[in-house]
């Protein structure tokens, strides 16, 4: 549960600080970059999102916050509760998932890209794999509203300990 302290002003839910932010701004760090240095910020960004999603997960699951319920289906109902658009995930076997993201804020704070721009969702999704079940995954961004129109990104997750049929699946999605 999140507690918003006004006088304080500060957003909390149990240990971790939350902010209030409009997307654009945030995405706006990217358009102000020089064109060849917009990949450094995508790439840091997602490595950002994995090292701090990682450690509130890390905070939550002792808590037993996460509890026996699929930690991934748990995350995607907090998204949607923090802003992170609305989540689906799909089980394609394996281990290996696909989560569709309608409404990614990142995606609407960039605008359009000749990219995918759901650097910070590809970090969580990763963290979530390590943090949850224990497993490094890759995560690639295969579809991004940003850059094909429409509203859904779509992302998928593979355990890098996947079977060579799963990895085959999956590279076919490419």
């Amino acid at each position: 549960m999140f507690t918003h302290d006004t006088q304080a002003g500060v957003i909390h839910e149990g240990p971790v600080r939350y902010l209030m932010m409009r997307p654009d701004v945030l995405m706006g760090i990217a358009r102000e970059l020089p064109a060849e240095d917009i990949g450094t910020f995508f790439t840091a960004f997602e490595k950002s999102a994995f090292r701090h999603s990682r450690r509130s997960f890390e905070l939550y699951q002792a808590a037993g916050r996460f509890g026996t319920d699929d930690f991934l289906a748990r995350t995607a109902e907090v998204a949607a509760t923090l802003g992170w658009g609305s989540w689906s995930v799909t089980n394609l076997g394996g281990g290996a998932r696909e989560i569709r993201v309608d409404g990614s804020p990142f995606a609407a704070g960039f605008g359009s890209a000749s990219h995918p721009v759901c650097a910070a969702i590809s970090g969580v999704l990763r963290a979530i794999a390590l943090t949850g079940y224990g497993a490094d995954a890759e995560v690639k961004e295969v579809a991004c509203a940003a850059h094909v129109g429409g509203r859904e990104c779509r992302f998928l997750l593979m355990p890098r300990t996947a079977s060579e049929s799963v990895r085959a699946a999956w590279s076919e999605e490419e």
